[in-house]
């Protein structure tokens, strides 16, 4: 009897390990079915902005999109997904709720629909570009401000909100949709200057469009503007915008090498 007591008891010991077992098993299992899936943020970016931002192939490249993923990559709360279109249909993509952010410049026109983080992810320096036969390139060569301008004819790319709120001011811009059209424009000397707000974004044109913008010369001028700040902006209706923007920062502040 002795014995049947202390296998009965061994039986209940067992069953009562079993059953814990399978109430820890189930606790993980809750907590792993509990944890949280990254929150996806669409981003547009400019088709036509290298070499920040531009189209290859059908995909976003550019140093934007790949600091972006760098600094996302930190943690597991979010991940981008890269969609690129012209630069004016860009933003309206966001302002309609279609899409959830961007980077640029954070324009007054900007900042009804979007909020910036604080710490820009790239600052661009001024250039103007002219054609080389331009008859009246010395005056070109010689502006001195941004006022300067008002003497000439200036054509720009539809959505650069810097130049529409600095430049257009002073002087009517000649809205046009693509690089290729300043540049043609300027070789024909159908307008006279663009002022180009990044020196990179020149020297990537002028090293890749070879002779496509032979007629055309560049001069840096970063003495006309302070540096310009490129942030990273979410949609004021996405849900929870400011706080992502917080998280965004304390992550790129981790490492600020990138």
């Amino acid at each position: 009897m002795v014995m049947v007591r202390d296998m009965m008891s061994i039986r209940r010991r067992d069953i009562i390990r079993s059953l814990g077992a399978v109430a820890v098993g189930a606790c993980c299992d809750l907590s792993g079915a509990g944890a949280k899936a990254a929150k996806s943020l669409i981003i547009m970016h400019n088709e036509d902005f290298p070499p920040f931002e531009y189209d290859e192939n059908g995909t976003a490249a550019g140093i934007l999109p790949k600091k972006i993923n760098t600094i996302l990559a930190r943690s597991d709360e979010y991940i981008a997904i890269h969609r690129t279109n012209p630069w004016r249909r860009a933003q309206q993509m966001i302002r309609i709720g279609r899409a959830d952010g961007l980077s640029a410049y954070p324009s007054l026109e900007r900042l009804d629909y979007i909020g910036f983080n604080e710490t820009p992810l790239e600052t661009i320096t001024l250039g103007l570009v002219f054609a080389k036969d331009h008859p009246k390139r010395a005056e070109i060569e010689s502006i001195s401000s941004l006022k300067d301008l008002k003497k000439f004819r200036v054509v720009d790319v539809f959505g650069n909100g810097w130049s529409k709120q600095k430049i257009a001011p002073i002087v009517d811009i000649e809205w046009v949709q693509s690089f290729d059209q300043v540049f043609e424009m300027l070789a024909k000397r159908r307008t006279d200057v663009h002022v180009v707000v990044s020196l990179k974004t020149a020297k990537w044109q002028f090293r890749h469009l070879g002779a496509r913008i032979k007629d055309v010369t560049f001069m840096p001028r970063p003495d006309l503007s302070p540096p310009i700040p490129l942030h990273f902006g979410l949609r004021r209706t996405l849900a929870g915008y400011e706080t992502i923007l917080r998280r965004f920062d304390e992550l790129y502040d981790e490492n600020r090498s990138i």
